[in-house]
């Protein structure tokens, strides 16, 4: 009884440890160097100036990235001479991704 104990509240953590890593842990977007949180799914698309995701998890922050600030339902991102601004329309689970 122990033991069946033991190995479900480790199996908990391990499940708890690997979920707060999907959360807050960030991959590359299609912008080259410009993270996005893991969760994003790219959507293909035949535009190549700007690129959409699926994301449940804001993309406000941009580690390495300065922060521009927000206007209206934009935020924009600064990285030596490039800009990329996030745009992401209230009760949309969309952001769009452009570089300037």
């Amino acid at each position: 009884m122990n033991r069946r104990k033991l190995v479900s509240s480790i199996s908990m953590a391990m499940l708890l440890v690997g979920v707060i890593a999907f959360i807050f842990m960030n991959k590359e977007s299609k912008i080259k160097g410009f993270p996005v949180p893991m969760s994003a799914i790219h959507i293909n698309d035949d535009k190549e100036e700007d690129y959409q995701y699926i994301s449940v998890m804001p993309i406000t922050k941009a580690s390495g990235w300065e922060n521009l600030g927000e206007n209206g339902h934009t935020v924009s991102f600064k990285k030596g001479e490039r800009k990329v601004t996030v745009l992401h329309y209230p009760g949309e689970i969309t952001y769009y991704l452009f570089e300037k």
